[in-house]
C-alpha cells in the first residue's frame, strides 16, 4: 500500500510549478484542448533550454525570441514583463497559455483593442525614455503593420503565427531579406537611404551603451554602400539587398529563431 502511495507521490511531482490542467485552461481561454496540448510542447522545450524546471526564466525567453541569453534587450524584457503575470520572475504554463490567447482569432475583439493599445503605449515611453532616434511612433506604426495583414488595428492568431514563419530556420533566405529590407526601409520608399542606415546604428550603439565617433559611423555607412549600392545612385534596391545579404548572410542571423523548428 505504501508503495502505491509512493508511486502516486511521484507522479503527482513530476508536473512543474504552476501547472495547470490542459481542460481548465481551455475552459478559462480560447484556445482548445488540442491547441492547449500543443502549446505545453513547446513550453516543454522552451522551459527546458537552460534550466530544466518547468518554467521558462528570462535566459530561456531571451533565447528563443533572440537567440541571445545575456544581452539586456528592452523590448524583450517588456515582452516577457507581459507573460509573467504574476510577476514572480518566470512564466508557468498558465501564463504561457493565458498570454498567448489574446491572440487567438476567436479572442473578443474588446480585448485585442485593450492589448494593442495598451502595449504600443507602452512600447513608446520604453523607447523614449531610451532616447531611441529609430523607434518613434511611425516606426512602432510599421512594426504593427507587418503583422497586421489585415489591417484591421489588431493582430489574430493566424496573422501572428504566419508573421512568425519568417524566423523560421527552414524559411528560404529570400523571404528573409525581403521582411528585413521592408523592416530597415523606414521611410516606406522602396529604398535604404543613408540616413536610415545612420538611424539603425545609433539605436543599435544605444541599446548597446556604445559609443562612436560620427567619423567611425560615416565610415561603416559609406562601407555598407560601397558594397551594396551597385548602381551608385545613393540607395540600396530590394535587389541590390537581397545580392548583398547572398554575399553576406550574417545581415540576416537574427532573422532566424532556433526554437520555432
Amino acid at each position: 500500500m505504501r508503495s502505491i502511495a509512493n508511486c502516486f507521490c511521484l507522479s503527482k511531482a513530476k508536473n512543474p510549478p504552476g501547472f495547470e490542467e490542459h481542460t481548465i485552461l481551455a475552459s478559462e481561454t480560447t484556445f482548445n484542448v488540442n491547441e492547449v496540448e500543443a502549446l505545453y510542447i513547446l513550453f516543454e522545450e522552451l522551459s527546458s533550454s537552460i534550466v530544466d524546471d518547468g518554467r521558462i526564466h528570462k535566459e530561456e525567453f531571451l533565447l528563443a525570441l533572440f537567440n541571445c541569453s545575456s544581452k539586456k534587450n528592452i523590448l524583450a524584457e517588456r515582452l516577457f514583463e507581459l507573460f509573467d503575470l504574476k510577476r514572480n520572475g518566470v512564466i508557468e504554463f498558465g501564463e504561457f497559455v493565458r498570454s498567448l490567447s489574446i491572440f487567438h482569432p476567436d479572442a473578443p475583439e474588446a480585448d485585442k483593442i485593450a492589448f494593442t493599445v495598451k502595449e504600443v503605449k507602452t512600447l513608446n515611453e520604453l523607447y523614449r525614455k531610451l532616447g531611441s532616434t529609430l523607434v518613434d511612433d511611425g516606426f512602432l506604426n510599421r512594426m504593427f503593420d507587418m503583422f497586421d495583414f489585415k489591417h484591421d488595428g489588431v493582430i489574430d492568431f493566424g496573422e501572428f503565427v504566419r508573421s512568425m514563419s519568417i524566423f523560421h530556420p527552414d524559411t528560404p533566405q529570400e523571404e528573409k531579406a525581403i521582411f528585413a529590407f521592408k523592416l530597415y526601409d523606414i521611410w516606406q520608399t522602396g529604398f535604404i537611404e543613408k540616413e536610415e542606415v545612420k538611424e539603425m546604428i545609433v539605436e543599435f550603439l544605444n541599446e548597446s551603451n556604445l559609443i562612436l565617433s560620427d567619423d567611425i559611423i560615416e565610415a561603416i555607412i559609406d562601407k555598407t554602400f560601397e558594397e551594396a549600392d551597385s548602381d551608385k545612385d545613393g540607395k540600396i534596391d530590394i535587389e541590390e539587398w537581397k545580392d548583398l545579404a547572398v554575399r553576406r548572410p550574417t545581415l540576416l542571423r537574427n532573422m532566424t529563431i532556433p526554437y520555432l523548428k
